[in-house]
């Protein structure tokens, strides 16, 4: 329960009744009281500064592991969006009967196999020649 206040005894001045200190007793109450709020005070004040750096690098963190996510997720999404956009343009050129890189390349392949062959029937025909002269 609440302590009940009663004036500490201070020296009297001769003649003078005992309330007569009260002023002084509460003017010197509100000044260590005064005392007392600055150093609790300050001690307070960094305790909360602490605790705010502590919350804010927890912040941070959580922050950065979600902005990390959603990087993610939406790098995701932008190269699915690039492979429908791809898939589409391929669709249309083919459509306009634009040949496709492997169509190019098939191509390729065949008009180097058919290279080959005409040089290989182009020195057949040189041996045979050759021999029809030695004959």
């Amino acid at each position: 329960m609440a302590k009940k206040l009663t004036p500490r005894s201070e020296p009297q001045t001769h003649g003078s009744p005992p309330w007569a200190n009260y002023p002084r007793q509460i003017w010197l109450a509100g000044l260590g009281a005064l005392a007392l709020t600055q150093e609790e005070g300050s001690r307070l004040f960094d305790n909360l500064v602490q605790r705010g750096r502590e919350l804010e690098k927890d912040s941070r963190q959580v922050a950065g592991e979600r902005l990390h996510g959603m990087r993610h997720q939406v790098s995701g999404t932008f190269n699915k969006l690039e492979q429908v956009f791809q898939d589409r343009v391929a669709r249309a050129l083919n459509s306009l009967g634009v040949p496709t890189d492997d169509d190019i390349r098939a191509l390729s392949r065949r008009v180097e196999n058919l290279d080959r062959h005409i040089q290989s029937l182009l020195n057949e025909h040189k041996q045979g020649d050759k021999t029809d002269a030695a004959a």
